[in-house]
């Protein structure tokens, strides 16, 4: 679980003008309580796990500038940012879902489908779309499943895994990590930033 109130957003929104708040993983809202300190027109949240979209939806019930959207975030991201006419900043925390709500442990997402694990590429290939027409910013959670952090100083996630005995390892859930993806779509678009902390960031600052 990642933490975006790491990050200065009031610094973003100024440099890129971005108006809306666009997260996957709402988990236990914090993501979105952390984008009301901010003066975003709109702030959408995607949760794949029923519960916490319901408990998210009950909490939010007199924000009306918060929707809380149910279902799987490279399924249904694609049709809600179509949408939204204006800059966006993106906080893509949607990996293992319901390992940090307890609702499944990590032997058991090994049992899920890759894009259900780990939806980042799809999400990544979706926003893509809009390179061009708007200056979206990109934060993306877990670095630690796509690169090498041990480099910054932090522990890498086999070793993690291993000190709380969760019985997985990244070549488990993903063999072929790297940031391939990512630098094809965004390198001429927008600048990389790797933040060593927590499970490593990866954040894209457009041009």
């Amino acid at each position: 679980m990642g933490a975006i109130n790491r990050f200065d957003l009031n610094e973003i929104i100024e440099e890129t003008g971005a108006s809306y708040f666009v997260e996957t993983g709402t988990l236990h809202g914090d993501g979105v309580d952390y984008a009301l300190h901010f003066d975003f027109k709109k702030i959408f949240s995607i949760e794949i796990i029923p519960e916490l979209a319901k408990k998210a939806k009950e909490k939010y019930t007199s924000h009306e500038n918060v929707i809380i959207i149910e279902g799987n975030s490279s399924d249904v991201m694609g049709e809600l940012i179509k949408k939204i006419d204006g800059n966006i900043i993106f906080w893509l925390d949607a990996h293992f879902p319901g390992c940090d709500s307890k609702h499944k442990t990590y032997d058991e997402i090994k049992q899920l489908d890759y894009d259900v694990n780990l939806p980042l590429e799809k999400e990544i290939d979706i926003i893509s779309k809009r390179i061009g027409n708007y200056k979206d910013t990109i934060i993306c959670d877990d670095l630690w499943v796509y690169d090498d952090v041990t480099s910054g100083g932090l522990v890498d996630f086999d070793t993690h895994c291993s000190n709380h005995n969760h019985n997985i390892t990244l070549n488990e859930i993903n063999p072929d990590s790297n940031l391939n993806f990512v630098h094809e779509r965004f390198s001429k678009s927008h600048d990389f930033k790797k933040v060593y902390k927590d499970q490593g960031y990866l954040v894209l600052l457009p041009k």
